[in-house]
């Protein structure tokens, strides 16, 4: 027969079994047990009041780690105390960073390009904080050498500190200033304007400006009034230069046409000498021959003579009838009388 099972065991196995399961849903549930989580640490200057462990870890807006704790640390005796930000960044599945080398890396490229954690409000009613990782490459980060494995991430100032900054430099430089003596000048150049301004000159000129603005206007107004018919002038104007220029044009074109018609009589007049000269050459030579033809002695002289006297005596006959008809018309008829 078997021994009975102790009540007790049975409870002490119930017990274990409930306690695995805790742990494992605890585990499994979050999911930690296969994430790669990878630790980072920022020091703050500023008030970090309303910061918490647990904050989350943003980058422009989307949650990549958290807070896991917030202490203050005492490098040297010189120093003022630091207040150091522990944080880790947890990387989605499909990042394709693995190991802790690689995310060192990468974030050592972004911090060279700018990246840094800055404390923003998450809530203004709640006043809880959070970091926010963003791109500052025109602000000078503040980060001192990274304790222990952790990544040191380069702080700026809060939005908030930054405008108190501005506002207590320019507070400084206005108490900095001679306001007293800023004032005391101010005063005097008011009773010196005050005395230039009751100057008989002065108000003279005031009233000539007042003139010359008043008559300023009238001309303003006149020319508004006159603005169409000005404009029709103007528009009449250009109508005559269009018209002009095309007179330009056109007698522009007759010059150049006269100075062809001209080119071309002036190569016609030179062929005319040309052909000029051509013929007195003719003639200097028909002259010369018949030089040599009327020379005394030769034939055709003689012959010309000849020629000459016949005729002196046909001319001599035709008188001697004339002479005969004068006096007897009617021997033309009866004959001559013996």
């Amino acid at each position: 027969m078997s021994a009975p099972v102790s009540a007790r065991l049975i409870g002490l196995f119930a017990i274990g079994a409930i306690v695995t399961l805790i742990i494992g849903v605890l585990v499994f549930g979050s999911g930690s047990f296969i994430k790669n989580e990878y630790p980072v640490q920022m020091v703050f200057t500023a008030d970090v009041r309303g910061l918490n462990v647990g904050a989350p870890i943003t980058y422009r807006g989307v949650k990549v780690g958290e807070v896991t704790s917030i202490d203050f640390h005492m490098s040297s005796p010189e120093t003022n105390i630091i207040i150091v930000v522990s944080g880790k960044i947890i990387p989605q599945q499909s990042d394709a960073l693995r190991n802790e080398d690689e995310v060192g890396e990468f974030l050592n490229k972004q911090i060279a390009k700018g990246l840094k954690a800055q404390l923003v409000a998450q809530s203004i009613l709640t006043g809880l904080l959070e970091v926010q990782l963003d791109y500052f490459p025109d602000l000078e980060g503040y980060t001192i050498k990274a304790i222990g494995s952790h990544h040191s991430i380069p702080t700026v100032q809060t939005d908030y500190e930054i405008i108190t900054d501005t506002v207590k430099s320019v507070a400084t430089q206005v108490s900095n200033m001679p306001l007293q003596k800023m004032t005391e000048d101010l005063s005097e150049l008011v009773v010196e304007l005050r005395t230039l301004i009751a100057q008989p000159e002065v108000r003279k000129s005031m009233k000539d400006f007042a003139e010359t603005m008043a008559h300023l206007n009238r001309i303003t107004r006149e020319l508004d009034n006159g603005k169409e018919q000005l404009l029709a002038e103007l528009v009449e104007t250009m109508d005559s230069m269009q018209a002009m220029s095309k007179k330009v044009s056109a007698v522009a074109q007759s010059g150049e046409e006269a100075i062809l018609s001209g080119d071309r009589l002036l190569r016609s007049g030179v062929k005319t000498l040309e052909r000029f000269d051509q013929t007195l050459t003719q003639v200097d030579s028909t002259l010369k021959t018949y030089q040599k033809l009327v020379e005394p002695g030769s034939e055709v002289s003689v012959t010309l003579i000849q020629a000459l006297q016949s005729l002196d005596r046909a001319s001599e006959q035709v008188r001697q009838l004339a002479e005969t008809l004068e006096r007897n018309p009617e021997s033309v008829l009866t004959g001559k009388q013996r």
